[in-house]
């Protein structure tokens, strides 16, 4: 039987990305208009670009209000449009809640509401973080082949607690990222 835990979303990220995306375009479209240039390939491409860039920030906020991590039959699946993961029980080695904060992003994602990818932490060095929040308490999860992973469940001690119900921490199987 599986069972879901919703990451611990901000109500607020969602209407940043949206104040911030009227910040970039209002100023861009008001000059297209007043310039008043004509209806040339240029304008269009001008006005596209901001236009594009915020788009795919609020679709980034909104998709974090989506993020969730499922304890199924076989393994904990992280369910996150952008990059899904699916890791098996006999891969988890450990599991515990922690207090830290992503100090750098090396590779992925992160906009305020949604942060994944792979991030230093001060405490727990390089981690794959599949996170709503950048600092504060978190579920961090080693594997067998000695990455981290770092998770912002909503009610990480009931999720700690029924992980460990799970997980046998010592066998070895390699991590997927096929959903």
């Amino acid at each position: 039987m599986s069972r879901s835990f919703l990451a611990d979303v901000s109500n607020n990220s969602l209407w940043y990305s949206i104040v911030f995306a009227l910040v970039l375009d209002l100023p861009v479209l008001i000059i297209l208009f007043v310039l008043d240039t004509g209806f040339e390939i240029a304008t269009i491409v001008v006005a596209a670009i901001p236009l594009t860039i915020s788009s795919l920030l609020i679709w980034l906020s909104y998709i974090a209000k989506k993020m969730k991590y499922v304890l199924e039959e076989s393994g904990l699946r992280i369910i996150f449009p952008a990059s899904p993961l699916y890791v098996p029980y006999e891969a988890i080695r450990s599991a515990a809640k922690v207090e830290t904060s992503l100090t750098f992003r090396l590779f992925g994602g992160s906009w305020p509401g949604v942060h994944w990818g792979i991030f230093t932490t001060r405490e727990q060095g390089n981690v794959r973080a599949y996170s709503t929040r950048y600092k504060g308490e978190f579920l961090l999860i080693g594997l067998a082949d000695k990455s981290k992973i770092l998770l912002s469940p909503s009610k990480p001690d009931i999720m700690l607690e029924e992980l460990r119900k799970r997980v046998d921490f010592t066998s070895t199987v390699e991590v997927s990222t096929e959903v």
